[in-house]
């Protein structure tokens, strides 16, 4: 496991992330009952571009993506009280 030190959203983060598939993603390679995803060949085709040009092909900004950085800290110091764990600030992390 390789943490990268680097600020989610940032240039160094996209590049990282790039080409790579995510969790947040993984509706179009697979649906919930376990068939491929109708979308699953687009998004192949798109990750492989952007491991050819090394940054994403769309920068695009939900308006759910952007509530849910605003909140993340919140949400974080909720989980930690609740669970009485502690957790530390990760950027990215690669195998």
């Amino acid at each position: 496991m390789i943490v990268h030190d680097v600020t989610q959203g940032s240039t160094e983060w996209l590049a990282l992330r790039s080409g790579i598939p995510t969790a947040s993603c993984f509706d179009r390679i697979i649906t919930p009952k376990g068939r491929p995803s109708s979308q699953v060949e687009r998004y192949m085709h798109s990750l492989l571009a952007e491991r050819i040009m090394g940054h994403p092909v769309t920068e695009y900004v939900s308006t759910w993506m952007q509530r849910g950085s605003e909140s993340e800290a919140g949400a974080v110091a909720y989980y930690e009280g609740i669970t009485e764990r502690d957790t530390a600030l990760v950027g990215f992390v690669t195998n």
